[in-house]
């Protein structure tokens, strides 16, 4: 089993500056498909599962999850109390306008843009790479638990498996590595 290394890039209450530095990253980097992008949620209830699925029209979801969303009433959830729910957008596009619609339903989100290359940088000796090439922005938590406890912040994360090449990225993009990264 492989991991890879997230760095902290960015932690601001602006989630504008947030996209900003995200979309600037995105423009260093290569999307290798049109997809890619989910937003992740975890819900307590069908009641705040359907708000969250009317706040994201747009995004495709399980077919389960859309099953138990349309369950008359707010009867518990099927599994669990807690409902991880991943919506998957149409394109990375769509993130900034899906996550301030889901925002207004619900404070804690992930969003992550997959499918991603990283460009090489020679003078380090790092070539293209599509390995743990990812980005991520948590809404009001930190790390990579949705159940962390709340902050006015929203932090920015840039995945790599190569801690040099984290900052030449950062760089790339007029942003730097902000803190300590931790293993995912």
């Amino acid at each position: 089993m492989s991991h890879n290394l997230v760095f902290p890039v960015l932690r601001t209450p602006d989630l504008h500056a947030v996209f900003a530095v995200a979309d600037r990253l995105l423009a260093v980097g290569e999307v290798a498909s049109s997809g890619g992008t989910e937003i992740r949620a975890r819900v307590p209830s069908r009641a705040r599962l359907r708000q969250l699925l009317a706040a994201v029209p747009e995004a495709k979801v399980h077919e389960q999850i859309r099953k138990d969303a349309e369950t008359p009433g707010d009867a518990p959830l099927p599994y669990a109390d807690i409902y991880t729910v991943d919506l998957e957008l149409p394109s990375r596009h769509h993130a900034r306008s899906a996550v301030s619609s889901a925002l207004r339903v619900h404070d804690r989100l992930q969003v992550h843009w997959s499918d991603l290359w990283w460009p090489g940088a020679p003078e380090l000796g790092l070539s293209w790479t599509r390995r743990h090439a990812r980005l991520q922005v948590n809404t009001h938590h930190e790390a990579d638990d949705l159940d962390h406890p709340w902050m006015p912040e929203h932090v920015l994360y840039l995945h790599t498996y190569v801690e040099e090449h984290a900052a030449w990225l950062a760089a790339q993009a007029g942003a730097e590595i902000i803190g300590e990264p931790y293993w995912f």
